[in-house]
């Protein structure tokens, strides 16, 4: 196994010592080597990391998807508090989709939307998402560019198909909705390139862990729901179950029944399980066939 040295930056097939300028890498202050803390980030950016098996990439997400479920059925609790603070982000992101400005507040377990659906605000954020999608390209970041993309596509339809009364229960139910939604995506990123600034190879496990809880949790939460375990969560958590501020609430203020609630969420749900697992067996397939390690990105 190589490894560079900190000092002169060749690579040496000794771990303990330099083969070029003899330093002892053990007694060695890395701190030494830089002028300037520009320097210092340079080097730590341009180091690559430890490849690990390949099967370990295919394996990996398996053994969290399972102790997802495991937490799931053992810890509720703090199911729910993930899938609760990504909750508003769904709101959110339905309010932002219709071109209305909306302030998600995860800890808080709130989200504002604070103007009403605006052209100058769809333009606002189309800008926004071409310099990122546009600046993804250009780095090859693909994944997130068509992220990207797909978002301002999902905007310009909210924009056109929807009037502002449509969107008020969109957003209602793009609560939950989003809780599905976003956890998937979060999911499906595992195997994609990020900047190099994000660390996505160390953070990603920790983030296709939360998904995982979070889609689990309601997929698990919908399918009780449909065998008669569970209800509906009607009402708030402020408000009780009486609040006609709650999501369900609305949507059944408008006429749906609950048989349309609970396929609605279902049908979405598959959905989002179907592009996960398809994702998993073709990065997996690529792994195993063609021994590529795209799990590890610089």
């Amino acid at each position: 196994m190589k490894c560079q040295c900190p000092k002169c930056f060749a690579e040496s097939d000794d771990i303990e010592i330099c083969s070029s300028c003899g330093v002892i890498f053990s007694k060695y202050d890395v701190n030494q080597s830089f002028k300037t803390e520009q320097q210092k980030l340079e080097y730590i950016s341009s180091l690559k990391p430890v490849k690990l098996p390949v099967w370990l990439d295919v394996v990996l997400p398996l053994v969290i998807v399972f102790f997802s479920y495991v937490l799931v059925w053992s810890n509720p609790l703090i199911c729910w508090y993930l899938a609760s603070n990504i909750h508003e982000f769904g709101h959110a992101s339905a309010a932002w989709f219709g071109g209305a400005f909306a302030i998600p507040i995860p800890l808080g377990q709130l989200s504002f939307t604070l103007t009403k659906p605006s052209w100058w605000f769809t333009l606002f954020f189309s800008t926004i998402l071409f310099a990122l999608t546009y600046h993804c390209i250009k780095r090859k970041l693909y994944f997130l560019a068509s992220t990207f993309l797909l978002t301002f596509i999902v905007q310009i339809y909210f924009r056109i198909f929807f009037s502002n009364e449509k969107l008020k229960w969109v957003i209602s139910w793009m609560g939950m909705g989003g809780e599905l939604w976003i956890a998937a995506w979060m999911m499906i990123a595992y195997y994609y390139k990020f900047p190099k600034k994000m660390y996505w190879m160390y953070f990603r496990h920790i983030i296709f862990l939360i998904g995982s809880i979070v889609f689990f949790y309601n997929l698990n939460r919908w399918l009780n729901i449909r065998a008669g375990i569970g209800s509906i969560p009607f009402g708030s958590d402020m408000g009780g179950r009486s609040d006609a501020g709650g999501d369900m609430n609305k949507l059944s203020s408008i006429g749906w029944s609950d048989v349309e609630i609970i396929s609605s969420y279902l049908k979405f749900a598959y959905i989002c399980l179907s592009l996960i697992i398809f994702n998993y067996l073709v990065h997996s397939i690529k792994l195993l066939t063609k021994k590529e390690f795209r799990g590890y990105t610089t």
